[in-house]
C-alpha cells in the first residue's frame, strides 16, 4: 500500500509530554512539517466548533481539557498504512490501525482523552490540514519544505472572518463535505448575490459549521447567509437525511459530481432530471424561466416526448427512483399531474428510504439492506433487502400481541421482498415528549409500567426486539388512556435459535456492551433519556439494566425484576424528582431569562404546590 499523509494535535494541556511524543512518532512515522499555532483568544470556541463539526458552547469541556494556548501540529507520513477494525467514538470502523493505535498510546501519556488528536484517514487528514493551514494534501506537498523546526503562525480557522472570495469558500468545501451545487451555479460565477444557491449536503450541519453561516429568513430549513467579500450570499442548504429525493439518487448526485470552476456540480442527466422533478414535485408547475434550459437538454438527450411527466416518470422507473414525500413545510410538496400521481402512489406514499452499509456485530462481515417504507389508508408496505424483510415477517407471524403491527400480506418484487402491516397509533417517545405539557408523573409512570409488561410480554413468547429506541416505541394518548406499542422488528429475533442472526451496528446494542445487552437493559436507557436527573428514574433504569444477555434465558429472575420495577414505580417522587422533573418540563421559559431567580422562584413554587 503507497505511503500517506496524516497529522497529529498537541493541544497546549498535552504538551508536557511533546518531547517523548515526537521520539516516538519519529520511530514509526516521518515527521514532515511541525506547526506551533495560537488561535485569537475571542474565537477559540468558535474554532473549536468548527473544527471538531460540534456545536460548542464558550469554556467547553474540549476547552478545559485540551486548553486555549498554543498548540502543536505534526504533519506525517506513513510510509507503511494498514487499515484495520478498531471501535471509534461513532462505533466499529475500519482505520489506519497505525495512527489510531499512537494517538491511543499518546492519550494514554497525556491521561486526557480530547488532549491529543490524530486523523484515522486521508480523508480526515485532508479536511484537518485545510481548515487549519488553509492548504490540503496536495497543495501543502506541493509547497512543503521539511522542517522538524515549528513554524509559527497566529491563524484562526479558515473563514473564521467570513470568505476573501467564493473561490477560498469551495476550495475549503471541496476538501471537507461531501455537496454538490443543484441549481444557482450561475448566480455564483457571474455573480449576483441577490439571488438563492440550491446545494445539497449529507454533512448538513458540518456544512452550517464549516461555512460559518448566519441563519437567515425561515425557522424551518433556514438560509445560510455567507459574507463573501463584501456581499452576503444566501444559501440554500438541503440536507441529504430529510429525503428530499430518493435516497439513492441523491447519493448518486453527490458521488457523481463534476467539478466546474472550482464548484462541485450535478452532471447533465441530473441537471435534467433533478430540475424536472423540482419542479413538477415541489412547484406543481414548470416555470417559464426553467422552459429553455429544460428544452436544451431535450436536444442534447434527443427526447422526443411532449409531454413533461412522461418524461420524468420513465427517467424514474428506469432508475427504480421512488417519489418521496418529505416533511419539511418550507418546500411544499404538491402534485399535480395523474401521471406523476399514479406512479408516486403504486404502493402508497414513500415516506422513508433506508439503504445502510455497516458492519455485523456477530458475524464480523459487511452488511449492506435496504428498506422502503410506503404508508397506505390503513396499513404500512415494507419492501427491502429479503433477508431483513422476510425476517420482519416471520417474527411478527410469531407474536401475538395488540401492541405490535399484524402481518397483513407479504410477497416478493424482483430482487426485493415485501410485507404490508397493520397501522399503529401514537407519535414517537421523542416526539410525545417534545409536547411540554406531557411531562407528568402519570404519564411517566405509565410509559415504564406498560413498556416494561409489554416487553416482558414478548420476552415470554421467545422474542428479542434488539432495537429499543424512542424511535421504534409509539406513545398515543385519549381520554386519559395511554398506549405503548412497539414496531421495527426487522432485526428482532428468537433468542433461544437465532443466536447467529446477522446483527448490524446500529441497533440499540450498540449503546451497551455486547455481553450486557438486553431489551430490558435498553428500556432503561430509554427511560433514562426522558429525564436523566430524576432519582425516580434512575432507580428503575437501575434495575431493568441488571437484565444481561446472561441472565436473559433465566425466566424467573427477569419476572422477579418486572415485579421489582413494578413496585419501585409505584413509589412517591421526593424533592429531587419534582425539582428535576419541573426543571426538564420547563426547559424553554425563555421569556424569564431575564430574570433568572424569577423562574426558579416560579419553580419552586409549583412543585410545593404540588407535593402538597
Amino acid at each position: 500500500m503507497k505511503s500517506e499523509i496524516h497529522l497529529f494535535i498537541l493541544w497546549q494541556r498535552a504538551r508536557h509530554k511533546e518531547r517523548e511524543i515526537l521520539q516516538d512518532m519519529e520511530k514509526h512515522f516521518s515527521i514532515l512539517k511541525l506547526y506551533a499555532i495560537t488561535w485569537s483568544p475571542k474565537l477559540v470556541s468558535s474554532n473549536f466548533t468548527r473544527f471538531y463539526g460540534v456545536n460548542l458552547p464558550n469554556n467547553s469541556f474540549i476547552e478545559k481539557e485540551c486548553g486555549t494556548g498554543e498548540f502543536l501540529l505534526c504533519v506525517v507520513r506513513d510510509e507503511h498504512p494498514v487499515y484495520e477494525e478498531r471501535m471509534t467514538s461513532r462505533g466499529p470502523e475500519i482505520v489506519n490501525s497505525n495512527m489510531f493505535d499512537a494517538k491511543e498510546r499518546y492519550r494514554s501519556w497525556t491521561g486526557g482523552r480530547h488532549k491529543i488528536h490524530g486523523t484515522n484517514s486521508e480523508k480526515e487528514t485532508n479536511h484537518d490540514l485545510t481548515l487549519l493551514i488553509g492548504k490540503n494534501v496536495d497543495d501543502f506537498l506541493r509547497d512543503n519544505q521539511s522542517s522538524k523546526t515549528p513554524k509559527v503562525l497566529k491563524k484562526d480557522i479558515e473563514g473564521a472572518y467570513g470568505w476573501a472570495s467564493i473561490s477560498q469558500l469551495f476550495y475549503v468545501l471541496n476538501n471537507t463535505v461531501s455537496y454538490v451545487v443543484l441549481r444557482g451555479y450561475k448566480e455564483l460565477i457571474t455573480p449576483n448575490p441577490q439571488e438563492d444557491v440550491d446545494i445539497l449536503t449529507d454533512e448538513y450541519n458540518n456544512m452550517w459549521l464549516i461555512i460559518n453561516a448566519k441563519s437567515f429568513l425561515s425557522h424551518v430549513r433556514p438560509k445560510a447567509g455567507v459574507f463573501i467579500g463584501d456581499d452576503v450570499y444566501y444559501l440554500d442548504i438541503w440536507d441529504a437525511k430529510k429525503d428530499y429525493y430518493d435516497l439513492i439518487w441523491m447519493r448518486k448526485m453527490l458521488s457523481g459530481s463534476i467539478m466546474k470552476d472550482g464548484i462541485r456540480v450535478l452532471d447533465e442527466e441530473n441537471d435534467f432530471y433533478c430540475l424536472l422533478y423540482h419542479c413538477l414535485t415541489n412547484k406543481g408547475s414548470i416555470a417559464p424561466k426553467h422552459l429553455p434550459k429544460l428544452n436544451q437538454y431535450k436536444q442534447t438527450f434527443h427526447i422526443e416526448e411532449k409531454n413533461w411527466s412522461k418524461i420524468l416518470v420513465d427517467w424514474l422507473k428506469s432508475h427504480k427512483y421512488d417519489i418521496i414525500k418529505h416533511k419539511d413545510p418550507s418546500n411544499p410538496f404538491i402534485i399535480s399531474d395523474p401521471l406523476i400521481n399514479e406512479y408516486a402512489t403504486r404502493w402508497g406514499i414513500c415516506i422513508r428510504i433506508v439503504d445502510l452499509k455497516t458492519l455485523d456485530k456477530l458475524n464480523h462481515q459487511v452488511l449492506q439492506w435496504e428498506s422502503r417504507v410506503y404508508k397506505k389508508e390503513n396499513s404500512f408496505i415494507k419492501k427491502g433487502t429479503p433477508w431483513l424483510i422476510n425476517n420482519e415477517s416471520r417474527i411478527l407471524s410469531s407474536i401475538h400481541s395488540s401492541f405490535t403491527p399484524s402481518l397483513i400480506a407479504k410477497g416478493t418484487d424482483g430482487s426485493t421482498s415485501w410485507i404490508e402491516i397493520s397501522r399503529l397509533s401514537g407519535v414517537t417517545l421523542g416526539d410525545f415528549f417534545e409536547d411540554r405539557k406531557n411531562y407528568t408523573i402519570e404519564n411517566i409512570r405509565k410509559i415504564i409500567i406498560v413498556g416494561v409488561l409489554h416487553l416482558s410480554e414478548i420476552y415470554h413468547q421467545g422474542i428479542m426486539h434488539r432495537d429499543i429506541t424512542p424511535d421504534n416505541i409509539l406513545i398515543s394518548k385519549s381520554q386519559n388512556e395511554l398506549e405503548w406499542n412497539l414496531i421495527d422488528f426487522g432485526s428482532a429475533i428468537m433468542y433461544a435459535t437465532d443466536n447467529d442472526f446477522p446483527s448490524p451496528w446500529y441497533l440499540g446494542a450498540i449503546y451497551v456492551p455486547e455481553s450486557m445487552y438486553s431489551d430490558f437493559y435498553s428500556y432503561g436507557k430509554v427511560l433514562m433519556s426522558i429525564c436523566r436527573k430524576m432519582p425516580y428514574i434512575q432507580r428503575i433504569a437501575n434495575e431493568l439494566m441488571k437484565v444481561q444477555w446472561e441472565n436473559y434465558t433465566d425466566t424467573l429472575f427477569v419476572e422477579q425484576i418486572v415485579q421489582n420495577v413494578y413496585q419501585l414505580s409505584k413509589r412517591r417522587l421526593t424533592l429531587r424528582d419534582f425539582y428535576a422533573l419541573y426543571r426538564k418540563k420547563y426547559a424553554s421559559w425563555r421569556k424569564y431569562i431575564e430574570s433568572p431567580r424569577l423562574a426558579i422562584k416560579k419553580i419552586k413554587s409549583k412543585i410545593r404546590r404540588l407535593i402538597k
